[in-house]
């Protein structure tokens, strides 16, 4: 029979009074005394809800975003759970170990997840060829990317480089075509023929590498829209 695992067990779960607390907090004591003044004053506001303006717009200035892309949440674990009821994946795979809350959110929006165990014997390096293939929408748009367009280096985030032959046309072309992929000549030691390109599902990477093909060498595939 399978281990059946207790997603739920943290930390917290181990302390008592009087232990000191390796098991929980990364950070030793108690908070430092400015943040203790702003609690105790917040206090006399506690009968109203709070504005989250202010920590939006701090957020937003710490990142160099707009405001109305910052999303405050209660810790990681409701960003986690936020973000598996608006997704709708296909396969989600989940690596382990790790911190167990992303399954808990996943199953709990009732989206099957597969586990992806780390192996000690490989001392627990992930390896992406481990990566099922229907849950690596990255491993899909390479392997449909026409003759002659390759990668650069080992794509491991959202975003692939492609070196394109002649490629100081080709995003233009895309773009008569409903395309919009990003010219990386404007990165330090990259070319005109360097295109940035974003990840996405398997059916879209198809038609975009149809009408990429159809622009480098002519023929049906030009005429493939998304």
């Amino acid at each position: 029979m399978p281990v059946v695992t207790d997603l739920r067990h943290h930390g917290d779960v181990e302390l008592a009074p009087g232990l000191a607390d390796l098991a929980v907090n990364v950070r030793a004591g108690t908070g430092p005394a400015w943040l203790r003044t702003v609690l105790h004053e917040a206090i006399d506001d506690s009968a109203a809800y709070p504005d989250a303006g202010p920590a939006r717009a701090a957020v937003a200035a710490a990142h160099g975003r707009d405001p109305a892309e910052v999303l405050l949440t209660a810790g990681a674990a409701e960003a986690f759970t936020l973000l598996a009821r608006a997704l709708r994946p296909r396969r989600a795979v989940v690596v382990h170990p790790s911190f167990t809350e992303p399954e808990v959110a996943l199953r709990a929006a009732a989206h099957p997840a597969t586990r992806l165990l780390l192996r000690p014997e490989e001392g627990y390096r992930l390896d992406p060829a481990a990566v099922p293939e229907d849950a690596d929408d990255r491993r899909a748009l390479l392997a449909a990317l026409p003759p002659g367009v390759e990668p650069v280096g080992e794509p491991r985030s959202s975003f692939v480089l492609l070196r394109v032959p002649d490629g100081g046309r080709v995003p233009e072309a895309l773009r008569d075509r409903g395309w919009a992929v990003r010219r990386a000549d404007t990165f330090p030691g990259l070319s005109r023929d360097h295109l940035r390109v974003a990840v996405r599902d398997p059916e879209t990477s198809r038609a975009f590498t149809a009408a990429l093909a159809g622009i480098l060498y002519g023929g049906p595939a030009a005429e493939e829209t998304h």
